[in-house]
């Protein structure tokens, strides 16, 4: 039973100092931002270098200056609301600046106002908030970041704003745009901004007031933003005043049912709901005159608190607020002496309420992850307790056993917190699936699964995650139709959530490739395959473990449809890539390599298989060590390649080898063990063993149904192995009862379409035909013919010696005849 070696393949590694790439997140203009892994703390960091530098020399400097004001500028700044930085560098190859910053899991403001995603209009105020509390903090270390807006806000997981990219922010000692230049996003610039003059914090103010204003209505809230800075444009901006809220959602007309429907409203209820307070508080933070606005971020964040506390905000009519200005124009020294003793004492008590709330925040926060920690610490003390002194064994007690012990009470001990526990379950369950015991991953991995839908819903990445897993899992069982509904639904959805060129959708596109090989759909299989090669290769390059994995899978196809010299050539490139860019001894060129021996096999160049086998055998022992479950399947699939070439004995001493320690390290019922024991007992029948032969099949079949079900194709394998020997030793009726029995599962599971389906039935028609139960081997041989029988079975049909007690009957000629006709008509 040969076997491809198809596991997780390493990427080229792509390095910024220690810190070691992993994936891109984005680019821009100045620079490109990558997911790397700190190795040195185990976490994951965002790493932004420059990309493209200008032309004159005046240029370079201003993009250098700006990037490292960015470093500075964010070094300055330690708020959970603002992406942190943690290191600065240089990188070696090209002296181009890098900044190594926090990484946040989640997606930007600008995405998700982009999206069908529904944004309550609590939740939507809720992130205004967090943005102006972040922006006070960074306005008291004196930084005025000029470029706010919802392509510079991260929203993390979790819902949390982050504000992110200081690149033009400006210090108190640094200030380095260049004579004659508007640095920001004119749509939501500040008027002084767009103007030239002199910026501030209100100038952010402002910039705040347009994502709000986007937050609540959906559209931005001046007429003439989103053009080029022309003059003309700049000049509508500086005179443009903006609709109220409540009225622009009006003036949307039809357009406004989609405002209304992401904030979960009707149309009618949002205005009523902006009606009055937001319309103030949203045209207060976008007056053209700065000194009309709110004096600092945390006014407005004090006022959208009030308004979701049902009290009165500060912000009145913008006509109201102009009137009281001329008072005290009029009034000033009295005034002055009241309204500086009114704002310190409110000032005083805005900045203890903000003070007090962020500390209860971060207190409950604390606490949340506090809680999470010290349940996972007690889950895993449990694991390793024994309840029963007597059942310690010293240091007998073995890894499997832990985890068998944890996957039972993983229901228990992490109850009260369902979320967690989840990911308990899903890592459990993927440890399993990795010793290949698919029994016990698979209730795991379910339960997982059902808890992310209720709590999470069908979208979230962690439920797609869980589909995805559980789908490989009940592909290596045996329950392919409910694989494939699995994996197309983790496709679809990661389609839809992450766009096709996603690493984790692809990642589910290359399953579903396999699921459907399985399934015996060649032609879906490899028009599938092409796609998800050609998107790989576009998307993450032809070097790339999913593109190179996809390859494989795509020449297993061909190789089964008997495209032997196009699946040659793809497996061979797999090698040559891996060879150049990983190396001869990396374990993914091995694991390549030994595909290559099975399908240079395939095409019966057994000496060559032989050879690229036992080449390779050596640098998997000194690799992975000679026990080695992949080490391991290379001497079997070399015992394979020995046995084809007629040298049984050699063969027979391979298998036995492997097997016994296969047995004695995971395990008789180890999906290895059970297919090591069907090649071996194969051996055995070539050289006559038929007593030991078939003890081991019988073993194998029976250790198959236990951990992979009575319906896996491996049982299959071995029970038609086990048919063919009976049939050897002239156990005529045994071998019909056995090839009956394989032939009803196959049609209930795989359908009649599938070639396996079909080769069961010329088995058991040639068992039959030498019963001499004629009737019945030409009905199940039309069957196999009128289906998919192999193209090499259809050109034996007239040699094949089981056959021969039905040549002298003219059905079977008739039946050659429609062969070659089918032929003729494939091959015109």
């Amino acid at each position: 039973e040969l076997r491809t070696n198809d596991f997780m393949e390493s990427p080229e590694t792509k390095r910024f100092g220690r810190y070691e790439v992993v994936d891109e997140l984005g680019r821009g203009a100045m620079g490109v931002v990558y997911k790397a892994r700190d190795p040195q703390i185990e976490r994951f960091v965002a790493v932004k270098t420059v990309s493209m530098w200008g032309q004159e020399p005046d240029e370079k400097t201003e993009f250098r200056m700006r990037f490292l004001n960015e470093a500075q500028a964010a070094g300055r700044l330690h708020h959970a609301g603002i992406v942190a930085i943690f290191d600065v560098g240089e990188n070696p190859e090209n002296q181009d600046p890098y900044i190594v910053l926090e990484y946040v899991a989640g997606e930007s403001l600008n995405r998700l106002l982009a999206r069908e995603k529904k944004l309550p209009l609590a939740k939507a105020l809720q992130l205004a908030e967090e943005i102006a509390g972040a922006l006070d903090y960074a306005h008291a270390q004196g930084v005025v970041h000029r470029d706010i807006k919802p392509g510079n806000i991260l929203v993390t997981e979790g819902g949390h704003a982050k504000i992110a990219d200081f690149g033009i922010a400006k210090l108190n000692l640094a200030h380095f745009t260049l004579p004659g230049r508007v640095m920001g996003t004119p749509a939501y610039m500040a008027p002084e901004q767009l103007s030239g003059e002199g910026v501030d914090g209100r100038s952010d103010l402002f910039s705040l007031g347009v994502i709000l204003y986007e937050l609540l209505v959906g559209v931005l809230p001046f007429s003439s933003q989103g053009g080029g800075l022309t003059p003309s444009i700049l000049e509508k901006l500086r005179a443009d005043e903006p609709t109220l809220p409540s009225s622009k959602i009006k003036a949307l007309g039809e357009s406004s049912d989609e405002s209304a429907e992401k904030r979960q409203e009707e149309p009618k209820s949002l205005r009523r709901h902006l009606r009055g307070e937001l319309d103030w508080i949203a045209m207060k933070a976008l007056e053209h005159d700065r000194s009309r606005r709110y004096g600092s971020p945390s006014e407005l964040a004090a006022d959208i608190q009030r308004y979701l506390n049902d009290e009165p905000v500060l912000a009145g009519p913008p006509s109201t607020t102009y009137r009281a200005s001329k008072f005290v124009r009029r009034h000033r020294f009295g005034v002055a002496v009241a309204a500086a003793a009114l704002i310190l004492l409110v000032a005083f008590a805005v900045t203890m309420a903000l003070q007090a709330r962020r500390i209860a925040k971060e207190r409950d926060r604390a606490n949340r992850e506090a809680a999470a920690s010290e349940r996972v610490a007690d889950f895993m003390t449990q694991m390793f307790k024994v309840s029963d002194p007597g059942e310690s064994r010293g240091n007998s007690v073995t890894a499997l056993e832990i985890l068998d012990k944890a996957s039972k009470d993983v229901d228990r001990g992490l109850a009260n917190d369902p979320q967690l526990q989840a990911q308990m379950m899903n890592t459990m369950g993927t440890v399993y699936e990795n010793l290949g015991l698919f029994g016990q991953a698979e209730p795991l991995l379910r339960h997982a699964l059902e808890i992310r839908r209720q709590i999470l819903g069908n979208s979230n990445k962690d439920t797609l995650k869980s589909m995805y897993q559980l789908s490989e899992v009940l592909t290596w069982k045996g329950n392919a139709a409910e694989a494939e509904k699995l994996c197309r639904e983790s496709f679809e959805g990661r389609k839809t959530v992450l766009g096709l060129e996603n690493r984790d959708t692809l990642t589910s596109m290359n399953w579903l490739v396999w699921i459907l090989f399985i399934e015996g759909q060649y032609p879906e299989a490899e028009k599938l395959a092409r796609q998800t090669v050609e998107t790989t290769r576009r998307a993450l390059g032809p070097q790339d473990k999913v593109t190179l994995s996809a390859m494989g899978r795509l020449g297993v196809i061909l190789t089964e449809e008997r495209k032997l010299p196009e699946a040659e050539a793809i497996q061979r490139e797999g090698v040559e890539v891996r060879k150049r860019t990983l190396g001869v001894e990396n374990p993914d060129t091995l694991a390549a390599t030994s595909n290559l021996a099975t399908l240079l096999h395939a095409e019966g160049k057994f000496a060559e298989s032989e050879k690229l086998n036992r080449d390779a055998l050596p640098v998997w022992q000194r690799v992975f060590g000679t026990e080695n479950a992949k080490t391991l399947m290379v001497v079997e699939n070399l015992a394979i390649d020995v046995k084809d070439q007629g040298r049984y004995a050699e063969a027979e001493k391979l298998d036995r080898g492997a097997l016994e320690i296969e047995v004695n390290k995971f395990g008789p019922d180890n999906r290895s063990s059970l297919i090591t024991m069907t090649n071996l007992a194969e051996t055995l029948a070539e050289e006559g063993k038929y007593s030991e032969a078939e003890q081991l099949l019988r073993q194998a079949a029976d250790g198959k149904r236990r951990t992979m079900g009575s319906e896996h194709p491996s049982v299959f394998y071995s029970l038609d192995t086990l048919g063919n020997l009976l049939k050897k030793e002239k156990r005529y009726a045994e071998s019909e009862k056995v090839y009956r029995q394989v032939f009803d599962a196959r049609s209930r599971v795989l359908g009649a379409a599938n070639p396996d389906t079909a080769f069961s039935a010329y088995a058991l028609a040639c068992v039959l035909s030498l019963e001499g139960k004629r009737d019945e081997a030409f009905t199940n041989l039309q069957f196999a013919v009128e289906h998919a029988l192999s193209t090499d079975q259809r050109k034996g049909l007239e040699t094949d010696a089981d056959l021969k007690p039905l040549r002298g009957d003219p059905r079977f000629g008739a039946l050659l005849a429609t062969v070659s006709q089918s032929a003729a008509s494939q091959n015109p």
